[in-house]
């Protein structure tokens, strides 16, 4: 072999990498750049729409939250007027009254209180969902109650007693609230809750 071909080779060599590599870089190089810009825009793509179920989930929560304290506290308004009448402030015509606003509200009260511990399995902790559901117990026993002491000609004192009870129950209801919303994380866990639980 002549010095001219076996310098030309190595020339033959280059070129030859040259163009492969020209060819790799502009062929391979946009592939995987292209495939890794549809990975980032995937996995970004699936972080939003994470992000909006999370979004979706807690204005739900907020929603429901803000819907079960209106429910309860205007239940426990009207059949804490119906012991108010009878124990602090009796007036037979306010008490007549505050009955029948009482007798109407009760079966839509227990109805959107079962439509709202029904929702609330699904957006809720086992533990906080059992607590809602002792609450709205207690509201079926409390209104069982109230009806049959509304029929009976009781004293003052013993309205008194059952005042009491709804008032308790309203408190009860407050720290229901407020566990269901530390549970969905709109509010704070209190420091002395650490140390309860």
């Amino acid at each position: 072999m002549s010095d001219e071909s076996r310098s030309s080779e190595p020339f033959k060599e280059k070129v030859q990498l040259l163009l492969l590599t020209a060819l790799l870089t502009g062929i391979l190089v946009p592939s995987i750049t292209s495939i890794l810009a549809e990975l980032r825009s995937r996995n970004e793509r699936v972080k939003t729409a994470e992000l909006a179920k999370q979004a979706s989930l807690i204005r739900s929560q907020e929603e429901f939250l803000v819907q079960l304290e209106k429910t309860i506290f205007q239940f426990h308004t009207q059949a804490a007027a119906l012991a108010w009448y009878r124990s602090q402030q009796p007036d037979n015509a306010k008490y007549e009254r505050a009955r029948e606003a009482y007798d109407q509200a009760a079966w839509k009260f227990m109805a959107d209180m079962h439509a709202s511990v029904s929702k609330a399995k699904r957006i809720t902790s086992p533990e906080v969902f059992r607590a809602l559901q002792v609450h709205q117990h207690r509201w079926e026993v409390l209104d069982l109650d109230l009806v049959r002491l509304s029929r009976k000609d009781a004293a003052p004192e013993v309205w008194l007693k059952m005042l009491e009870r709804i008032n308790r129950q309203a408190t009860d209801a407050s720290d229901v609230l407020e566990k269901l919303a530390i549970d969905y994380g709109l509010a704070r866990r209190r420091w002395w809750d650490v140390f309860l639980s």
